[in-house]
């Protein structure tokens, strides 16, 4: 009698439903987040285009009135500032996930290549 049959058959789980499911399940978890932070960009973008609006309007009543106020100045540049910043925080957000979506497709695709050369 060989030492196989003497062990107890186990079904291991398949490799690819393990790995790739899981890979799968992050790579859409990581695309979703992705997709927020796009939506959540546009909307800050849409904001301080609008208040970038105002401040003009500030402006051109400024100098239809002869008046020059440094206040609308200030908040022009405060507006400007934040737009700044916040496409800075916004393109390292984003491609930090670029960098990590691309990772988890590469294992993925790694996983499924795996487990295809083991099936034939």
């Amino acid at each position: 009698m060989e030492v196989k049959e003497c062990l107890p058959q186990v079904r291991r789980p398949s490799f690819k439903t393990i790995s790739t499911s899981r890979l799968s399940r992050e790579l859409e978890a990581e695309r979703e987040y992705h997709q927020l932070s796009i939506n959540e960009v546009c909307r800050l973008t849409r904001w301080c285009h609008h208040v970038d609006s105002l401040v003009n309007t500030m402006r051109l009543e400024e100098d239809k009135n002869r008046k020059v106020h440094d206040r609308s100045r200030y908040i022009g540049e405060i507006i400007k500032d934040i737009e700044l910043r916040l496409d800075k925080k916004y393109e390292d957000r984003l491609k930090e996930q670029d960098k990590q979506i691309a990772n988890l497709q590469r294992q993925l695709n790694r996983a499924r290549a795996a487990f295809h050369s083991r099936a034939r």
